[in-house]
């Protein structure tokens, strides 16, 4: 007999609980060796393997989802300013996350491939979360326990994109000061662009400035700025009126946000969240006060 292998395989049918073995036997150099492959074995570790890789794709859905939310976020490209601080720490968090996702191969053919499968995806399960585990088998939604890594890498994203929402709010809230500041700014140099437009108050008056200050009460009359206004107690005053009549003048006086009326007058009630102007001979009634038509 010569030093090649001589492989003969006999196939022996056993009935013993339901499981049929495979006997090969392995003839070289003149030793028998016997190997067994236990269908019965393959198939447990097959549904073992199924159950596990269901378990990992929940996961990987959740994480994926995740992963779809802080994308949006930056692609969306938020104007944050100067503070890229919750961008940076979004960017990070989604790499980590990104990096979290369970590798799930396809299905091996023997059962020590398989069992090795399985015990990696394991391991990156309990890496994520020690109690996974706990959910085989399981249809309930999956909750990610305290303190768990995958827990708290999801907890950085929240944070960080409410973060960025933050940082967008200051950023518009602070554009939208300076176009005031530069718009208040500019009536010391008689522009009136940033308060042109139609005014309305509570007792359904209505008066439109034009960029040049003239202004035209709702019943017609108007009137035009007859000096430059002047800052006094951060509000904004000058007089308006007929430069020919003397009794026609009026003062007007613009309350940006924030800054009161004074106790003077009832109308020291009104709404300090939103810019004001009153134009009158004696001080206002609350009701007298104007705010920009249509704002709220």
């Amino acid at each position: 007999m010569n030093r090649n292998i001589l492989i003969v395989i006999a196939i022996v049918l056993t009935i013993a609980l339901g499981a049929v073995a495979i006997i090969i036997l392995v003839l070289q150099n003149n030793n028998e060796e016997t190997v067994v492959i236990d269908t019965g074995q393959l198939e447990e570790a097959t549904a073992r393997y199924e159950e596990i890789v269901t378990l990992a794709s929940k996961v990987n859905q959740i994480v994926d989802e995740k992963i779809a939310e802080a994308q949006e976020v930056l692609e969306g490209e938020p104007d944050v300013g100067e503070n890229r601080a919750a961008l940076q720490q979004l960017e990070t968090a989604l790499e980590n996350l990104i990096a979290m996702r369970i590798e799930i191969s396809e299905r091996p053919e023997t059962v020590d491939e398989i069992d090795y499968a399985i015990e990696e995806i394991e391991g990156e399960l309990i890496t994520l979360d020690e109690t996974l585990l706990e959910n085989l088998g399981e249809e309930e939604i999956l909750i990610f326990a305290e303190g768990s890594a995958i827990r708290e890498l999801f907890e950085a994203i929240d944070t960080a994109i409410e973060n960025i929402h933050l940082a967008v709010q200051a950023e518009e809230n602070r554009r939208a000061e300076e176009v005031t500041r530069q718009g208040l700014e500019n009536l010391l140099r008689r522009d009136f662009s940033y308060i042109a437009g139609t005014w309305r108050n509570e007792q359904g008056t209505t008066i439109t400035i034009s960029n040049d200050g003239r202004m035209t009460w709702g019943e017609g009359w108007s009137a035009v700025s007859l000096e430059t206004p002047q800052r006094h107690n951060n509000a904004f005053h000058w007089t308006v009126g007929d430069a020919d009549n003397y009794d026609s003048r009026a003062i007007a006086v613009i309350y940006p946000v924030g800054v009161p009326m004074g106790t003077y007058s009832p109308g020291s009630t009104t709404d300090t969240t939103r810019i004001r102007f009153f134009v009158g001979q004696s001080a206002p009634e609350a009701n007298e006060v104007y705010y920009r038509y249509g704002e709220q």
